[in-house]
């Protein structure tokens, strides 16, 4: 089949399980169009699943690789399934177009990566996803994934939850590796820590294996995360945890629920200027543990510090900087130590230090 388009518009199923298609637009309003064909397939055009199903190999043990320019949209509780990977712009050399949208903002729709989802992979070239109130499953997710890319994913409302544990070293939740990558957290639940949980739609969901949420990772990768509502839970934030990616993560609404915050080295930052920070059992306030090892922590709160059973762990010549406006902070269990900065208030507005 060459050239058009393809609408799945009816019930049953489409099923392309042999030779080749170059179609400009994929439209599957009703029933399922599924690819079985065992090889990678590089598509260049636009997709729109609008209540129906569109299955990408889910038993080959192939990819799927979104080339060029187009937008890819999931809506009205229609599902997308890709199966062993998803790629999102992997040839710095493609010449058909600089970018992809992703649109996942359909009523119950899903989004399903079995495999990596790995958003800008080339140089030059950008991966732009937005998800509300739809549900997103990934094997692994990396925002940003090549030197010269730039990835951004926008969470408004909705829920992710990441399904493996075996990628990058146990690292399956990445905004920066080599690339450039930004997280936009407005509400709505980002999930990788075992346990079960009650999703946006108030149902409950399991999750079977633990991640960190890694900002920044190796030597060209940025990556910034925004947080301003929702809750994010993982099982760590790692800030430039290989010493030579840049990372920072700003909280001013939402909650994380994490038992440790490590920012390590002078390019990785954290700024808490709202929001609540909690263990990963939802124990209650400042009862994780921070590692500032080199990195820098701005505790920019003007409501005071809570007390709690947390550690503040400041070497390397880290800085744990408590603002300006923090009238009767109680900062407790801390330790300073390799030429590393602890400031707590001003000498006009002094907080309080128990260790």
């Amino acid at each position: 089949m060459s050239n058009g388009g393809i609408d799945k518009n009816g019930g049953g199923t489409l099923q392309w399980s042999a030779g080749t298609m170059d179609v400009d637009s994929i439209l599957v309003r009703n029933g399922t169009f599924a690819r079985t064909v065992n090889n990678q397939w590089n598509y260049s055009g636009d997709i729109v699943v609008d209540g129906g199903t569109m299955e990408v190999n889910l038993s080959p043990t192939q990819a799927m690789r979104l080339t060029g320019d187009g937008t890819l949209s999931v809506l009205a509780a229609g599902t997308f399934n890709a199966g062993l990977g998803f790629f999102v712009n992997l040839d710095s050399g493609d010449t058909l177009g600089t970018g992809y949208n992703i649109d996942i903002r359909g009523d119950d729709s899903d989004f399903i990566i079995g495999g990596w989802a790995r958003l800008a992979q080339a140089s030059g070239k950008f991966a732009n996803v937005l998800q509300n109130n739809s549900t997103a499953r990934y094997g692994a997710l990396v925002i940003g994934d090549a030197a010269g890319g730039n990835a951004k994913y926008d969470m408004n409302d909705g829920t992710v939850i990441i399904e493996n544990d075996n990628f990058m070293g146990g690292r399956n939740l990445i905004v920066g590796l080599d690339g450039t990558g930004m997280l936009n957290m407005d509400g709505g639940k980002i999930l990788s820590r075992p346990d079960t949980y009650t999703d946006h739609n108030g149902d409950d969901v399991t999750v079977t294996k633990s991640n960190p949420l890694t900002v920044g990772l190796g030597a060209s990768g940025v990556g910034t995360v925004n947080h301003t509502g929702g809750t994010i839970t993982v099982d760590g934030i790692d800030i430039c945890p290989d010493g030579v990616g840049t990372g920072t993560y700003n909280l001013s609404g939402g909650k994380i629920r994490s038992d440790t915050i490590n920012v390590n080295t002078a390019n990785g930052v954290f700024n808490w200027s709202g929001g609540t920070i909690v263990d990963g059992d939802n124990n209650g306030r400042n009862t994780f543990t921070a590692t500032i090892d080199g990195g820098t922590f701005n505790r920019l709160h003007t409501g005071g510090w809570q007390t709690g059973d947390g550690d503040w762990i400041v070497k390397n010549n880290g800085q744990l900087l408590v603002g300006e406006n923090v009238a009767g902070g109680n900062l407790r269990d801390f330790a300073v130590s390799n030429g590393s900065n602890l400031t707590v208030g001003t000498l006009g507005n002094p907080g309080i230090c128990r260790s």
